[in-house]
């Protein structure tokens, strides 16, 4: 604070992020699992659609403004509502088929909730307005699920054309430099990106792949250095683990 003491001011965070960008977020699980993410498309695009979106526009701010009014005098009742559906929502989540991840679960559920007590403020509301609502979160669980478990497209590309290249690679001329190539994979991306050009396979551009590389599920990155190649070089490479690293 800016006085003439040392305190400070540290008051809890109540909000949410919202990030909005075209590509998927690529970071590490932590982050993944404490997103939930919607993809927007033109599917279901009408004419029709259109229209209620401009009616919704064009509504007056003065029959709108009060929602977070109604909101608030109907607390205990929301709040009531939100625990006892909160759980339901939990248990059952965690019952679906490829979820297993308790966070996830937890986050989704809590939307599910909510959901739940928007009848209490909005009565007109359709039940299958809700119920499609209802299918479509239990559906981004397990897309979630997915997504966490699974690599960036982008790595999934990268090793896609390493298991290639390697099981092609002619003699001397090696694509993983490591010299413990049971364990590790040393790769030289220059070198790497330049092969990919030669044999014409596509890569994604080579900023974006750096940055997937290092959220790598399938071989996790140890390292990004110089590495003594088999090829009797001394290359700077992205180095791998081949293996799990053994606990300690």
């Amino acid at each position: 604070m800016k006085n003439d003491g040392l305190e400070t001011y540290s008051p809890p965070f109540r909000g949410a992020f919202t990030i909005v960008q075209n590509e998927a977020i690529n970071s590490s699980r932590a982050v993944l699992e404490r997103i939930m993410s919607i993809h927007f498309d033109k599917t279901g695009w009408s004419p029709d659609t259109k229209a209620a979106a401009e009616r919704i526009e064009n509504w007056p701010i003065e029959k709108v403004s009060g929602y977070i009014v109604h909101f608030a005098r109907r607390e205990p009742e929301i709040l009531a509502r939100y625990i006892e559906r909160y759980a339901v929502h939990e248990k059952a989540l965690v019952a679906l088929p490829g979820v297993s991840i308790a966070r996830l679960a937890k986050n989704h559920a809590q939307l599910l909730a909510m959901l739940d007590c928007l009848p209490i403020v909005l009565p007109g509301l359709r039940k299958e307005w809700l119920a499609a609502t209802d299918t479509f979160v239990r559906t981004m669980t397990v897309d979630r699920h997915k997504a966490v478990a699974h690599d960036h497209p982008h790595v999934e590309l990268f090793w896609e054309r390493f298991d290639y290249l390697e099981s092609t690679a002619p003699e001397g001329k090696p694509i993983n430099h490591s010299r413990s190539a049971e364990t590790t994979i040393a790769i030289n991306l220059n070198e790497f990106e330049q092969i990919c050009g030669e044999r014409r396979l596509s890569l994604p551009p080579i900023n974006e792949l750096k940055k997937a590389l290092r959220q790598s599920k399938r071989y996790p990155l140890e390292a990004t250095k110089p590495v003594n190649s088999i090829t009797g070089r001394s290359l700077y490479c992205w180095v791998f683990q081949r293996t799990p690293a053994p606990r300690t």
